[in-house]
């Protein structure tokens, strides 16, 4: 039982370093089921949206979306965000 836990526990913070960049090219409802709530949004000049989430993992990730919600672009900063 001891070595289920361990295991559970990497996957767990595998899941939390979800790099951003996967999510060009998506809609933006895909976020909002993986990552939750933003912590900022901002709407943009020409329909285009600014949303910030920070995870518990201390990534902080900014998303752009179009005027269709879709995914353009993604980056993030901070000590727990997966680099690719």
């Amino acid at each position: 039982m001891r070595r289920i836990a361990p295991l559970g526990l990497l996957l767990l913070a595998a899941a939390c370093t979800t790099d951003a960049q996967h999510y060009i090219g998506q809609g933006g409802d895909r976020l909002y089921l993986a990552w939750g709530s933003p912590i900022e949004t901002e709407r943009l000049p020409g329909g285009e949206q600014r949303l910030v989430f920070l995870r518990t993992d201390q990534c902080l990730s900014t998303f752009i979306l179009d005027y269709a919600g879709v995914v353009k672009s993604a980056s993030q900063r901070g000590t727990g965000c997966a680099y690719h």
